[in-house]
């Protein structure tokens, strides 16, 4: 095997007469603002991201008699069910026209609680 060839590389530190300088200056650091948690106003949302990733729900029937899985079941007497966040999914989003994500506010009007 013939000895590996040495070469001398110089550095090019020096800018050649036709080139410009193409180096982007860097953005300014976004520095985020520490808040309290009692500082915070969480509100209730329809957002089905924040529904799914809560462990219960509450899901309401607002049409038809009555409503039967094994997993849960439905009546008019009874249109409100707590129910597992990914099951309840499963159900609105096959039945949108049947179910709905329930708020405070329908249970205890339903109940007359409020």
């Amino acid at each position: 095997m013939p000895p590996a060839k040495k070469t001398l590389t110089e550095e090019n530190t020096g800018q050649s007469e036709e080139s410009e300088s193409t180096v982007a200056s860097k953005p300014a650091r976004k520095v985020v603002k520490k808040v309290e948690i009692s500082d915070l106003h969480i509100e209730d949302s329809n957002d089905p991201i924040s529904n799914i990733n809560q462990e219960q729900v509450m899901v309401f029937m607002k049409n038809g008699y009555s409503y039967s899985s094994p997993e849960v079941s439905f009546t008019r007497e009874k249109p409100f069910r707590l129910m597992n966040a990914i099951d309840a999914a499963r159900l609105i989003n096959s039945m949108d026209y049947r179910f709905e994500y329930a708020n405070k506010e329908q249970v205890e009007e339903f109940y007359s609680l409020g």
